[in-house]
């Protein structure tokens, strides 16, 4: 019997989540030069992807059975300072026609409104979860948790309320997580981020036209370093680890030390301390103090 991979809970903060499991590009597998245009690295960064998506469906040990209208994204942000904050989401629970949902949302969409088109995508990618097979192994861990009966009637009942967006090219046709990253959506742009394959497509499109991979990165740390500007924190983390392992930018190691150094001021963790003792063993004074400069600039733009 074949189930989805199992998703990390929404109720951990945003930054947090980006450094564990499996749903991570920038943080666990982040590697090819910014200026690497061939096959080689269009490989290696997409294909590292797998059948990843950049949402998940609603945990199933909290998914209900009885008949309730759809949630959207629940999200909230966590003040750490009169400006910074993270980002905190709950995974929601979709219940009904996943056409209806979507379509509640799509004026909003095209008036601006980048949550609303957040939350199309995500919806989108619920349904491209249960549609797209797992493997046995992951049922088994289901299973092994008892909750092995109620990911199966999880997964029939949104396989059911998706059936009606194949035929919807509208839906399908549109990339809505690019468009809500463009429109502004905090969330959209750290998920943009971390999956270029939901973002650009997978390497036939990359070879195809090389420069969506140009402009997806140049677009992604842009996108991260308007939102470390807003406030967010979870940018900072997720810039820190693109100098560090070098997929969507080139790797700077030395950026890549302010920006830890910056997270570690605002929001300290034993990941930044240990992250900044790291890159701080293989630099040189000069590069160190560097570092130390643009960690107070980073942090005046995000937290002052």
């Amino acid at each position: 019997m074949n189930r989805r991979k199992p998703s990390p809970s929404f109720s951990t903060p945003l930054s947090k989540r980006l450094c564990i499991g499996t749903l991570t590009v920038l943080t666990a597998s982040c590697s090819v030069s910014g200026t690497d245009t061939s096959s080689a690295g269009h490989a290696s960064l997409l294909e590292m992807q797998g059948a990843t998506s950049t949402h998940e469906m609603a945990d199933p040990r909290t998914a209900r059975t009885d008949v309730q209208p759809s949630t959207g994204t629940l999200n909230a942000r966590i003040a750490l300072g009169p400006k910074a904050f993270l980002i905190d989401i709950k995974s929601p629970e979709y219940i009904g026609d996943a056409t209806r949902y979507i379509d509640e949302r799509v004026q909003r969409s095209k008036t601006g409104d980048s949550q609303a088109s957040y939350e199309i995508h995500a919806r989108v990618a619920s349904c491209k979860r249960a549609l797209d097979p797992g493997d046995d192994g992951e049922y088994k861990v289901y299973s092994s948790m008892g909750i092995a009966e109620q990911f199966s009637r999880r997964i029939e009942e949104e396989i059911e309320s998706c059936k009606a967006i194949a035929e919807r090219t509208d839906i399908t046709g549109e990339n809505w997580l690019s468009l809500a990253a463009a429109q502004g959506s905090i969330e959209a742009r750290l998920m943009y981020a971390q999956n270029p394959r939901a973002a650009i497509g997978d390497l036939t499109d990359v070879l195809s036209d090389p420069s969506r991979l140009i402009d997806y990165r140049r677009n992604a740390v842009e996108y991260l370093s308007e939102s470390v500007s807003s406030g967010n924190v979870d940018s900072i983390e997720a810039l820190a680890n693109i100098y560090e392992r070098g997929i969507v930018a080139e790797r700077f190691y030395t950026k890549s030390l302010g920006y830890w150094m910056a997270l570690q001021r605002v929001h300290p963790s034993q990941y930044s301390a240990e992250s900044i003792s790291r890159l701080s063993s293989s630099m040189q004074t000069e590069q160190i103090i560097r570092a130390q400069e643009l960690s107070s600039e980073i942090y005046r733009s995000c937290c002052e």
